[in-house]
């Protein structure tokens, strides 16, 4: 059993790999006592244990290769497009403060083509 990291995915795959049993536990869903608050690491292990063995810990998916990449890859499009926002409202509250307003009504920054060149 492992509490769920995104860094130790890797060690996930390597036990599969061995045919060795895992379970990962993400820690929010952890169940916790009132006032239990003294945090030892083999109070927890026991306390883990303990949860364990009376089928209380919900397992989470781990993903595979494959997957974790086109979580990747979703996740730098995410910010690209967040980065991209960002620039646009930063040039345009920039051209407004500088009085620079369009003479004719453009739409919001869609296609533009200049000399056969999608800018």
């Amino acid at each position: 059993m492992l509490r769920s990291w995104a860094d130790r995915l890797w060690t996930v795959r390597l036990l599969r790999a061995m045919d060795m049993p895992c379970t990962v536990v993400a820690p929010s869903l952890i169940p916790v006592r009132q006032g239990d608050r003294v945090k030892t690491d083999k109070r927890d292990a026991l306390r883990l244990a303990q949860l364990f063995r009376a089928g209380e810990l919900v397992a989470v998916f781990v993903p595979n290769e494959e997957n974790e990449s086109l979580r990747d890859l979703v996740r730098a499009r995410e910010d690209a497009v967040e980065d991209r926002t960002r620039a646009r409202h930063r040039l345009s509250k920039f051209l407004l403060r500088h009085n620079r307003r369009p003479e004719t009504k453009l739409s919001a920054w869609g296609l533009c083509i200049v000399g056969g060149w999608t800018v």
